[in-house]
C-alpha cells in the first residue's frame, strides 16, 4: 500500500512537472520582451531625433543685401581732344537694381593700360525708361586689341563698379548695336567681388506643401548674401551669392509659407567662388 501511495505520487510530479517548466518559460520570456522594451524606451528617450535645423515663426522677412560702401568720388580725366588718333564707340545700359540706384551723380571710365581713356555721365531715355552712358573711347592705331577695364562709380551706394570682360579696343568702329552690353548690379563690385551660383535642394517629402512664395536665404554672420528663388520647387532654389573673400562660412535660412515662418539650417557650408549645389535638411 505504500509502494502505491509513492509510485502515485511520483507519476503525478512527473505529469505536472512539463506545465511547470512550462509557465517558467513564459514568465522568462515576458520578463526580458518586458525588460527589453523598457530599455529601448529609455534609449529612445537618451537619443532624441536629431535636428538638422531650427524654427522660428515670423512673417515673410524683407532681407536683402546692402550694397552700399564707402567709397568716395573718383576724380576721373579724360584725355584732351587731340591726345590720340583714333577712337571707339561704346554704349552701356544699366538694368535692374542698378538702374534704380542711378543718380545724375554717377560716372563712368573706361581705362586702357592704366590709363583713362574717356569720362561719361548717365543719359535717360525716358520714353524708354532706359539709363545709358555713351562711351567715345580714345586710343591709337597701335592699340589695336588693347585690353579695356571699365570703372562705374554708383553715388547713391557709394560703390565702385569694375569690369574687366570687355571686348578688345576697335578703332573708328561702333562696338556692336547701341545698348548691347547690359551692366546688373554685382557684377565687378568692389564690395562684394566674389560670386558663387548656388542651388539649394529642399527634401522631397516634407510634412508641408511647397510654394511659390517660398524664399531662401543665404547669410554671412547677420549679412544677407542672397535671395534664391525657384521656378520649379522640385529643382530646387536658384540664385546668386556673393561674399568679400573665398572661403566664407555661410547660412541658409528657408522661409516657406505654409508655416509661416523659416527654418535655419545649423550646418554651414563654404561660398568658393564656383557653382554649388546645397542640401537642406530639417
Amino acid at each position: 500500500m505504500s509502494y502505491t501511495i509513492k509510485q502515485h505520487r511520483i507519476n503525478r510530479v512527473v505529469t505536472i512537472l512539463p506545465y511547470a517548466l512550462f509557465a517558467w518559460l513564459l514568465i522568462s520570456m515576458y520578463s526580458c520582451s518586458s525588460s527589453s522594451g523598457e530599455d529601448e524606451a529609455d534609449q529612445n528617450k537618451k537619443e532624441p531625433k536629431e535636428e538638422y535645423s531650427v524654427f522660428t515663426p515670423s512673417e515673410k522677412p524683407d532681407w536683402a543685401i546692402d550694397w552700399t560702401w564707402f567709397t568716395s568720388a573718383p576724380e576721373w580725366e579724360e584725355p584732351g581732344p587731340n591726345e590720340y588718333e583714333c577712337s571707339m564707340q561704346m554704349h552701356i545700359q544699366l538694368y535692374g537694381e542698378l538702374a534704380q540706384f542711378s543718380s545724375d551723380d554717377d560716372q563712368m571710365a573706361i581705362f586702357m593700360n592704366g590709363i583713362c581713356r574717356c569720362v561719361s555721365y548717365r543719359n535717360v531715355i525716358e520714353n524708354e525708361d532706359k539709363v545709358v552712358f555713351l562711351l567715345s573711347i580714345q586710343g591709337d592705331s597701335d592699340e589695336t586689341d588693347g585690353k579695356m577695364v571699365l570703372n562705374y562709380y554708383c553715388a547713391k551706394l557709394k560703390q565702385l563698379f569694375v569690369i574687366n570682360y570687355l571686348p578688345p579696343f576697335e578703332p573708328n568702329n561702333l562696338w556692336g548695336e547701341a545698348y548691347m552690353l547690359p551692366l546688373r548690379i554685382g557684377k565687378g563690385s568692389t564690395k562684394y567681388p566674389y560670386d558663387t551660383e548656388l542651388n539649394v535642394v529642399l527634401p522631397d517629402n516634407p510634412d508641408y506643401e511647397k510654394t511659390k512664395n517660398d524664399v531662401v536665404y543665404i547669410f554671412v554672420g547677420e549679412e544677407c548674401r542672397g535671395t534664391l528663388i525657384s521656378s520649379d520647387l522640385y529643382l530646387g532654389f536658384k540664385g546668386v551669392v556673393y561674399s568679400r573673400e573665398k572661403g566664407e562660412d555661410a547660412e541658409v535660412r528657408y522661409y516657406s509659407a505654409e508655416k509661416k515662418g523659416y527654418y535655419t539650417m545649423k550646418q554651414t557650408f563654404k561660398l568658393n567662388d564656383t557653382l554649388q549645389q546645397v542640401n537642406f535638411k530639417y
